[in-house]
């Protein structure tokens, strides 16, 4: 059985209020992937996304854009950020526009 996955491009990525760059968007059903060209990227599978939501506020700074909120910590240490879910009481926001 094949999966569904839908993608939009020219996405610009938001990490607890600091924006990584603009990417392409992958959307599964099991997994939120994003990515750049220059290799920075993240994906999150279902179960560390606890709250997400679509934003049409226009006077929000951001403007319109997919909310999510990861139950996971994120490490930096390269260009890829793997989220954690070992860790606890460890809340991210992630942001797509």
């Amino acid at each position: 059985m094949r999966s569904s996955v839908t993608h939009a491009v020219h996405t610009k990525a938001v990490l607890n209020r600091k924006v990584l760059r603009t990417g392409t968007l992958y959307i599964a059903e099991s997994h939120l992937s994003w990515l750049d060209g220059s290799g920075l990227r993240f994906s999150l599978e279902c179960p560390t996304i606890c709250l997400h939501a679509l934003s049409r506020d226009q006077s929000d700074y951001l403007g319109e854009h997919l909310y999510v909120m990861v139950k996971a910590k994120f490490e930096e240490g390269s260009k890829e950020f793997v989220a954690d879910e070992e860790e606890e009481n460890s809340d991210n926001d992630v942001e797509l526009l």
